[in-house]
Protein backbone atom coordinates (compact mmCIF):
# COMPACT_ATOMS: atom_id res chain seq x y z
CA UNK A 1 0.00 0.00 0.00
CA UNK A 2 1.03 3.60 -0.45
CA UNK A 3 0.39 6.75 1.54
CA UNK A 4 -1.33 9.91 0.28
CA UNK A 5 1.95 11.04 -1.37
CA UNK A 6 2.35 7.75 -3.26
CA UNK A 7 5.22 6.49 -1.06
CA UNK A 8 5.30 2.89 0.21
CA UNK A 9 3.67 2.56 3.61
CA UNK A 10 6.03 0.17 5.47
CA UNK A 11 3.12 -1.53 7.23
CA UNK A 12 2.57 -5.05 8.57
CA UNK A 13 -0.52 -6.59 10.12
CA UNK A 14 -0.40 -9.15 12.93
CA UNK A 15 -3.11 -11.29 14.56
CA UNK A 16 -2.34 -11.82 18.25
CA UNK A 17 -3.68 -14.43 20.67
CA UNK A 18 -4.95 -12.29 23.57
CA UNK A 19 -5.63 -8.74 24.67
CA UNK A 20 -2.57 -9.12 26.94
CA UNK A 21 -0.45 -9.79 23.82
CA UNK A 22 -1.76 -6.55 22.31
CA UNK A 23 -0.80 -4.69 25.49
CA UNK A 24 2.69 -6.27 25.36
CA UNK A 25 3.07 -5.37 21.68
CA UNK A 26 2.07 -1.75 22.28
CA UNK A 27 4.85 -1.46 24.89
CA UNK A 28 7.24 -1.80 21.90
CA UNK A 29 5.72 1.29 20.26
CA UNK A 30 8.46 3.64 19.04
CA UNK A 31 11.22 1.09 19.67
CA UNK A 32 13.79 0.59 16.93
CA UNK A 33 13.83 -2.27 14.46
CA UNK A 34 17.12 -1.84 12.66
CA UNK A 35 17.52 1.87 11.91
CA UNK A 36 13.85 2.88 12.16
CA UNK A 37 11.45 3.20 15.03
CA UNK A 38 8.20 1.34 14.61
CA UNK A 39 4.74 2.60 15.50
CA UNK A 40 2.38 -0.03 16.87
CA UNK A 41 -1.38 0.40 17.19
CA UNK A 42 -4.26 -1.90 17.98
CA UNK A 43 -6.70 -2.12 15.08
CA UNK A 44 -10.21 -3.46 14.56
CA UNK A 45 -10.79 -6.84 12.98
CA UNK A 46 -12.54 -5.14 10.03
CA UNK A 47 -9.38 -3.18 9.16
CA UNK A 48 -7.22 -6.31 9.45
CA UNK A 49 -9.56 -8.26 7.16
CA UNK A 50 -9.83 -5.40 4.64
CA UNK A 51 -6.05 -5.01 4.41
CA UNK A 52 -5.13 -8.70 4.40
CA UNK A 53 -7.92 -10.30 2.37
CA UNK A 54 -7.01 -11.14 -1.17
CA UNK A 55 -3.30 -11.40 -0.40
CA UNK A 56 -1.67 -14.19 -2.34
CA UNK A 57 0.21 -17.00 -0.60
CA UNK A 58 3.49 -15.30 -1.53
CA UNK A 59 2.40 -12.27 0.54
CA UNK A 60 1.81 -14.43 3.64
CA UNK A 61 4.72 -15.25 5.89
CA UNK A 62 4.11 -17.83 8.55
CA UNK A 63 6.11 -17.39 11.73
CA UNK A 64 6.49 -20.22 14.22
CA UNK A 65 7.65 -18.96 17.57
CA UNK A 66 8.75 -20.98 20.61
CA UNK A 67 5.67 -22.51 22.21
CA UNK A 68 3.62 -22.12 19.03
CA UNK A 69 2.63 -25.25 17.15
CA UNK A 70 4.04 -25.34 13.62
CA UNK A 71 1.35 -24.93 10.98
CA UNK A 72 -1.22 -23.63 13.43
CA UNK A 73 -3.03 -20.92 11.49
CA UNK A 74 -5.69 -18.36 12.14
CA UNK A 75 -8.49 -20.78 11.31
CA UNK A 76 -7.55 -22.90 14.34
CA UNK A 77 -7.85 -19.93 16.71
CA UNK A 78 -10.89 -18.13 15.30
CA UNK A 79 -13.74 -17.59 17.66
CA UNK A 80 -15.15 -15.15 20.18
CA UNK A 81 -12.46 -13.49 22.25
CA UNK A 82 -9.57 -14.55 20.00
CA UNK A 83 -9.52 -11.67 17.54
CA UNK A 84 -6.83 -9.18 18.52
CA UNK A 85 -4.92 -7.29 15.86
CA UNK A 86 -2.12 -4.75 15.55
CA UNK A 87 -0.56 -2.75 12.76
CA UNK A 88 3.14 -1.96 12.68
CA UNK A 89 4.03 1.19 10.75
CA UNK A 90 7.37 2.57 9.62
CA UNK A 91 9.12 -0.76 9.18
CA UNK A 92 12.49 -0.81 7.42
CA UNK A 93 12.13 -1.82 3.79
CA UNK A 94 14.25 -4.94 4.19
CA UNK A 95 12.89 -6.07 7.56
CA UNK A 96 11.83 -9.71 7.37
CA UNK A 97 8.82 -11.36 8.91
CA UNK A 98 11.23 -13.30 11.14
CA UNK A 99 12.68 -10.01 12.43
CA UNK A 100 9.16 -8.75 13.11
CA UNK A 101 8.42 -11.94 15.04
CA UNK A 102 11.60 -11.46 17.08
CA UNK A 103 10.69 -7.80 17.66
CA UNK A 104 7.40 -9.02 19.18
CA UNK A 105 9.12 -11.85 21.10
CA UNK A 106 6.90 -11.57 24.17
CA UNK A 107 3.66 -11.81 22.13
CA UNK A 108 1.86 -14.91 20.90
CA UNK A 109 1.31 -14.48 17.16
CA UNK A 110 -1.64 -16.36 15.68
CA UNK A 111 -1.20 -17.33 12.04
CA UNK A 112 0.71 -15.12 9.66
CA UNK A 113 2.42 -11.76 9.64
CA UNK A 114 1.19 -9.84 6.62
CA UNK A 115 3.86 -7.53 5.24
CA UNK A 116 2.35 -5.10 2.77
CA UNK A 117 4.17 -4.89 -0.55
CA UNK A 118 4.09 -2.31 -3.30
CA UNK A 119 2.98 -2.88 -6.89
CA UNK A 120 6.42 -4.26 -7.80
CA UNK A 121 6.12 -6.90 -5.06
CA UNK A 122 8.80 -5.31 -2.87
CA UNK A 123 8.36 -4.82 0.83
CA UNK A 124 7.16 -1.36 1.60
CA UNK A 125 9.18 0.84 3.89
Amino acid sequence: TTNDRGKPSGDAFVHLDTELDVEKAVTHNREYLRERFVLIEEIYESQYIRETSGKSKKDEKSITKPGMEAGKGEQDKKGPGNNFYIILRGLPEKATEEEIGTFLVDCEIVGNIYRITNEAGRSSG
